[in-house]
């Protein structure tokens, strides 16, 4: 009987990381700006419950269409998981074409909730000695900051993507749509 591991075991390297460097610190960072992101929020909404909302009768939001555009925005986050299990088997060509779906329904949300957000913070600029004014326009310029950095970095990708050499970059880049899938949500029932 012989304790040597078989060649089809993996050995388990007790001092290789299983993260990169660069995808610890991403991680740190983001794990930052969720704390950010939570403070912000509930900021925003000490200042609710102390008075009426700022934006009940000055500013339009429209619901629904911002409802459908979430579904849209969802949606892309999982043309990219689809677009990861793709990769992880090796099928470049099919990780890109999901990379074109994810960046067509990310750029479609970016381009109608930005105009939305536009609007809602030139309103908003009027009203700016009121807190939570100032508080829901930082939560939404940090958020579209967020999103449009992490859609020129899916498209950058895209444009890189040969093979395992780019493994790192690619799972660095879904990181940071996933950080706008994931806290959309929250912005938007904080806000509709």
């Amino acid at each position: 009987m012989s304790l040597k591991p078989s060649p089809e075991t993996p050995s388990l390297d007790p001092y290789k990381p299983s993260l990169s460097t660069e995808t610890l610190a991403l991680l740190t960072f983001l794990a930052v700006e969720v704390i950010l992101f939570v403070v912000l929020l509930g900021l925003r909404q000490s200042f609710t419950t102390a008075k009426s909302h700022w934006h009940n009768d000055q500013v339009f939001l429209p619901l629904w269409t911002t409802g459908i555009n979430s579904l849209i925005l969802l949606y892309s986050g999982y043309s990219l998981w689809l677009g990861g299990l793709f990769f992880s088997q090796g099928l470049v060509e099919k990780t890109k074409k999901q990379l074109c779906y994810t960046l067509a329904l990310g750029g479609f949300f970016m381009l109608f909730q930005g105009y939305e957000w536009v609007m809602l913070i030139q309103q908003s600029l009027n009203w700016i000695s009121n807190k939570e004014a100032v508080v829901c326009c930082l939560l939404l310029c940090l958020l579209g900051l967020h999103a449009l950095s992490a859609i020129t970095a899916l498209a950058w990708i895209r444009t890189r993507l040969r093979g395992a050499a780019e493994a790192e970059i690619f799972r660095m880049t879904r990181y940071g749509w996933y950080f706008v899938l994931g806290m959309w949500p929250l912005v938007y029932c904080s806000l509709y």
